[in-house]
């Protein structure tokens, strides 16, 4: 029984490691080395994090350029070689602990995380594209990965997890997207989808297509807010992808849609299990309030005459202000009163000013003078 318990906790504890530790998921870990701890995420060990010491040295660079000199075609772009070398580390490397050396890894095919990311950084410097290396962590193991900057914005690139999974998944990607699985990377300024992967091949299209086909059936019935559940049988399948579904709704956020007669930019939001979209309608606020009278005068016989009524009417800038409500009041009740319609009663003689007032805190008025004298 006891050798028992034993292999069952052991065969638990690798189900573990190669859930939760992306560097010890791909490696073939034995009973053996697990028994005897050679087994582990090394990007924990603070000796892996820093950038190696032959990361500028001329055989490095010089492997580096022939690297990238076998890969690059005539055509290709910064994005399109920045692929190439990702698929080429994908293809000549495999995990081996404690392989940080960028040479090391170009030259023998063996990385860590973190030399994973080293020797991605060797070979976008031989490119001439600009890169950033990141350290952070994966669910709560400490991991090293990539920044790449392609048309002017900053993405982030994991090759050991492309590596791992077998997929483009984590190039290209957002800091809303990656935050999916990897955190505590700092502040970086990763907010555009442009040359993320999945929408680049067009992997996303079908996805895209069926959110717009939501937006446009929703917004033909003026509805301007609205939720798409992702556990649906009809969603493509990229949206049943978290890391997936982020970047689609990234996408999505920076198009324009014709909504009430007008384009608006819309608002989506990954949530728990679903798409939360809604109209982003900018508040107008009115600029000018202007009266149809602004000084009115009349002669009454007696006081049998009161009460008396007189109609105003105010129109506003610009006609399409979020808030189109005015708020009428008389500065003398005593003479006039006026209705929320700008129905002015005159009960007496004397003077009294009528306002009319924004309410969506512009802080505009106009005002009319009533002046009643006897005749």
């Amino acid at each position: 029984m006891n050798r028992l318990y034993r292999f069952v906790l052991l065969a638990l504890a690798i189900s573990v490691v190669a859930l939760f530790c992306p560097c010890a998921a791909h490696a073939a870990v034995s009973i053996s080395t697990l028994l005897t701890g050679e087994a582990y995420c090394d990007c924990g060990d603070s000796r892996n994090l820093a950038m190696p010491a032959d990361i500028n040295s001329k055989s490095l660079k010089s492997t580096a350029r022939n690297i990238v000199r076998s890969v690059r075609t005539p055509d290709m772009d910064d994005y399109e070689l920045a692929l190439a070398l990702n698929d080429w580390l994908m293809e000549n490397t495999s995990y081996k602990s404690h392989t940080t050396g960028a040479m090391n890894v170009l030259a023998n095919g063996y990385a860590s995380c973190s030399g994973y990311a080293n020797a991605y950084c060797a070979l976008l410097n031989a490119a001439d594209i600009p890169y950033k290396r990141v350290v952070g962590k994966v669910f709560r193991f400490t991991h090293v990965w990539n920044l790449v900057k392609l048309g002017g914005n900053w993405y982030h690139v994991d090759v050991r997890l492309n590596d791992s999974s077998q997929s483009h998944l984590y190039f290209g990607l957002s800091n809303e997207a990656i935050s999916v699985n990897h955190s505590a990377f700092g502040k970086r300024d990763c907010v555009s989808y442009e040359y993320n992967y999945g929408y680049r091949s067009g992997m996303y299209d079908e996805a895209i297509a069926y959110i717009e086909s939501q937006i446009e059936e929703n917004f033909s019935k003026n509805i301007p807010a609205f939720a798409i559940n992702l556990r649906d049988s009809n969603c493509p399948e990229p949206l049943t992808n978290e890391i997936m579904a982020r970047s689609i709704a990234g996408v999505l956020s920076n198009r324009r849609y014709a909504f009430d007669g007008e384009e608006h930019r819309i608002r989506v939001l990954f949530v728990d299990g679903g798409i939360a979209i809604n109209v982003d309608i900018p508040f107008v606020r009115i600029t000018s309030i202007t009266l149809d009278k602004h000084n009115v005068k009349l002669s009454m016989p007696d006081s049998s005459s009161f009460p008396i009524t007189y109609q105003l009417s105010a129109s506003i800038t610009p006609s399409n202000a979020s808030n189109p409500v005015l708020f009428w009041k008389s500065r003398n009740e005593k003479v006039a009163s006026v209705d929320q319609n700008g129905l002015v009663t005159i009960k007496r003689y004397g003077n009294a000013k009528i306002q009319a007032l924004s309410e969506d805190y512009s802080k505009k008025i106009d005002t009319c003078k009533f002046t009643v004298r006897k005749k």
